[in-house]
């Protein structure tokens, strides 16, 4: 009920391209013979269909942040005059930015796609950046950020209905612009109308194309004021719509998972925390125009020194398995790959896994690249017992940096009218309308009882060593080489009591590079780095609204009787109140991803994630399976 446990995988769940065939510039796709766009004029036919026909010009005047819909991604043609547009307006100079969101059953390839869009030299440098960060054919949502995080690209990979129905936005402008209704009827049916609908702002605009009479009619039944108009070239009609119906207020999902109304603009947002989380939440919520000051003391929590980021690959698909790719893909999508200086992954032990997870993960070479162990000893200089991948487009840990506003720690935090009162050490006060407690391992301003555990990382650099690998290389630990010497990480300890580090990571070096870690053995370890990581039972991060235990204990006891009772109420969080916590010893990658989540919660901007990943990382979740348990939540009185 609060988790999901999905069949493993024995093969690639890659989305299948499309087969193409090409009348000069122009894609056809095989399957139903339609075109991708006009050719003899598709940017006209954009800009006179979806972009005049919903006056985006008109309709984002003035506005903080503007959301616009697909069904059908395609080439990305709509896209990149979309946001050609937002450019070219005021809007794109004010704080806010522009959000478009697009569901594609069968993306195109890299090439395929850079192959349609040269047909728009004047659309040529957008597009070579919506081609650099084109994702694999990974299901589910992909956020891609553009012009300094101004614009952002969600993209819904999977069958239509499905992946709106894991939606959570306010849409107010949509362009259908699937193939024909009566080639394609699944992109056009109700299932996929009433999705849409759910997610449309009061007075939402939409424009297609096609002027079928059941498009016609579904959008009528949900909603919509429907207007047959003249076509574009030699098409006789089309459709323009308006919403007119208020969007239901029921959240869809689990209902103790229902996020609390937006409220960010309501006045500044305190993010409490110096590590990458809170970089990460500050960066995300400056984008969407939201006034946000960072709080923070000392070092920067995760400032871990030669440090990697390696994607955990997995054969099953839970939510921890869809959280990693989704997050690394995120975080690596504007890095250009550089096969020179690609890490190198290691897989000891693995055996007939490892040829499965290859297979699993069969993304471009430009992503990831399995060697064997003879090629991995070539290209780290040293004999390796183990096959592993590259990663051509991973970079090392060097987070995100960015400096607190206000350099000191919160001693206490208070209700004061609507928001909250920060008080800091120095005896200075701050207040907010929202606060967002990142602090990482300190969780003396949680209000809430919650199972975070602490795990103890450390990190030695081995000065002059005998031997070094030729480029960075992860092994179950991992190993970079820096002009003051080799770092080698990360222990992931249960205490904090003192031992020998680089004993223990050299023998879990041993594995995989038996020659490196003898060579190592008798180098003495001229710096050392620790620091406490937060981590949950289950692996997943705590995302969301807190709240009061003893609050979800009466209004959700119903759970114990009947783990599916629909009665239950919506959660009352904690007013002004959201937690990231947990990220364990990954959040340097999941910290970019999840900081855009935290920031559309926020500001009622699209979620980049699916709504059943965002509700499994959700704080309250272990307090509700406390409860189908029969037992009292965390700091409930039982």
């Amino acid at each position: 009920m609060t988790g999901e446990t999905p069949p493993v995988p024995t093969a690639s769940p890659l989305l299948a391209p499309p087969a193409l065939d090409w009348r000069g510039t122009t894609p056809v796709d095989r399957a139903t013979g339609d075109i991708y766009f006009n050719a003899q004029d598709g940017r006209g036919e954009t800009e006179g269909v979806f972009l005049a026909g919903t006056g985006l010009a008109q309709t984002w005047a003035g506005r903080r942040r503007f959301t616009v819909g697909e069904t059908g991604f395609g080439t990305g043609l709509n896209f990149l005059c979309t946001w050609d547009l937002w450019r070219r307006t005021p809007e794109a100079r004010r704080p806010g930015r522009l959000h478009f969101v697009s569901v594609e059953g069968h993306p195109l390839t890299p090439g395929d796609l850079a192959r349609a869009l040269a047909a728009f030299p004047d659309l040529a440098p957008l597009a070579r950046q919506l081609v650099r960060q084109w994702p694999p054919g990974e299901p589910g949502f992909h956020r891609r950020c553009f012009d300094d995080d101004r614009v952002a690209l969600t993209l819904l990979f999977g069958p239509a209905a499905h992946m709106l129905s894991q939606l959570e936005a306010r849409v107010d402008a949509w362009f259908l612009d699937g193939f024909a209704p009566a080639a394609n009827p699944a992109m056009w049916d109700d299932a996929v109308i009433a999705e849409l609908s759910r997610v449309s702002a009061p007075g939402a605009r939409l424009a297609t194309y096609t002027a079928a009479g059941a498009v016609r009619r579904t959008l009528a039944a949900h909603g919509w004021s429907v207007t047959k108009v003249p076509g574009y070239g030699a098409k006789r009609d089309r459709i323009d719509a308006r919403f007119e119906r208020r969007p239901g207020s029921a959240y869809p999902g689990r209902p103790w998972c229902a996020p609390p109304a937006p409220r960010a603009d309501a006045g500044p947002v305190a993010v409490v925390g110096n590590g990458v989380a809170a970089m990460h939440i500050t960066r995300a919520l400056r984008a969407e125009g939201v006034e946000t000051v960072m709080i923070g003391a000392g070092e920067p929590a995760s400032a871990v020194p030669g440090g990697v980021a390696v994607p955990r690959l997995s054969l099953g698909d839970d939510a921890a398995a869809r959280l990693a790719v989704r997050s690394y893909l995120h975080l690596t999508a504007p890095i250009a790959p550089d096969p020179d200086a690609a890490i190198l992954s290691l897989a000891p032990g693995e055996g007939a896994r490892f040829d499965r997870l290859m297979a699993r993960f069969a993304w471009a070479d430009d992503q990831i690249r399995p060697v064997d162990a003879a090629t991995a000893s070539d290209l780290l200089g040293t004999r390796s017992t183990a096959p592993g991948y590259l990663l051509p487009k991973s970079p090392l840990a060097a987070p995100y940096m960015l400096m607190p506003d206000r350099p000191g720690r919160v001693t206490a935090l208070d209700r004061c009218g609507d928001g909250w009162r920060l008080t800091l050490a120095d005896g200075s006060a701050l207040d907010a309308a929202h606060v967002v407690l990142a602090t990482g391992s300190d969780l003396a301003l949680c209000p809430t009882p919650l199972p975070v555990r602490l795990r103890w990382g450390r990190t030695v650099c081995l000065a002059d060593p005998p031997m070094v690998p030729r480029r960075p290389v992860s092994f179950g630990g991992h190993a970079v080489a820096t002009p003051k010497g080799l770092w080698v990480g990360s222990t992931f300890d249960k205490t904090d009591e003192a031992g020998d580090a680089t004993a223990d990571l050299l023998a879990k070096m041993a594995k995989a590079l038996p020659d490196l870690a003898d060579a190592l053995a008798a180098t003495p370890a001229a710096r050392q780095w620790r620091g406490a990581r937060s981590t949950t039972p289950d692996h997943l991060p705590l995302v969301g609204p807190l709240f009061a235990p003893e609050r979800v204990a009466a209004d959700y006891a119903p759970l114990a009787r009947d783990a599916s009772d629909p009665r239950v109420p919506p959660l009352e969080p904690l007013p002004g109140l959201t937690l990231v916590n947990g990220l364990g010893a990954r959040g340097y990658q999941t910290g970019p991803l999840l900081g855009e989540l935290v920031a559309a919660q926020l500001a009622g901007a699209p979620w980049p994630v699916e709504r059943h990943l965002a509700e499994a990382m959700h704080p309250v979740r272990f307090a509700i399976k406390a409860l189908v348990r029969g037992q009292a939540p965390v700091g409930a009185d039982p």
